[in-house]
């Protein structure tokens, strides 16, 4: 019997979200959400780095980009829980993270933070050039894990990104807590 692959969102599932808590902090929500979504595409497909986008920032809202920088670095925490779930749930199943995400960020949390070992692979956006929730994404993955896999699942939680997987034929959980897991 083939093992089933799952593929998991980062920001949202296994660490809180970044982005949108730092522009929070120092700008009215619909201002953050308009910032975000300016801005982030952008560094998701790995044509800016957080450094260029913090100096932005810097000139736009008056703020060090040092102060930016320490601000985001401080709201990095990994959901607990998700982690130790991801640990039983890697003993059953093959495990690889699909994230939007800065260069080279998600590998230096998951480094620093030992949970590399769970995945088998780190499919993040801005060095494959290719961001969710865009078809070409997925099919890459696809075509690099599917074919060894019983099925694949896809764990986001964001609506959008589960469409296109979910035409592919992968089974799709949205998450909106740890209990959404517990079918698996």
């Amino acid at each position: 019997m083939m093992k089933d692959l799952l593929v998991f969102d980062c920001f949202g599932v296994l660490y809180e979200e970044i982005a949108p808590r730092l522009l929070s902090s120092f700008l009215p929500k619909g201002k953050a959400k308009e910032v975000k979504e300016r801005d982030f595409p952008a560094v998701d497909l790995g044509r800016r780095s957080l450094n260029e986008v913090f100096s932005g920032w810097e000139s736009e809202f008056g703020i060090p980009k040092s102060e930016i920088a320490e601000r985001w670095e401080k709201l990095i925490a990994p959901k607990e829980d998700s982690f130790a779930r991801v640990a039983r749930l890697a003993e059953k199943y093959d495990l690889v993270l699909l994230s939007n995400a800065p260069t080279g960020f998600v590998e230096r949390l998951f480094k620093e933070n030992g949970q590399e070992k769970y995945f088998k692979k780190l499919y993040v956006s801005s060095a494959l050039r290719m961001a969710k929730p865009n078809r070409d994404i997925y099919e890459f993955v696809q075509k690099e894990q599917g074919d060894r896999y019983g099925r694949i699942w896809m764990i986001d939680d964001h609506k959008e990104n589960l469409k296109v997987p979910a035409e592919l034929g992968w089974n799709t959980i949205l998450f909106t807590g740890i209990n959404s897991l517990n079918g698996l």
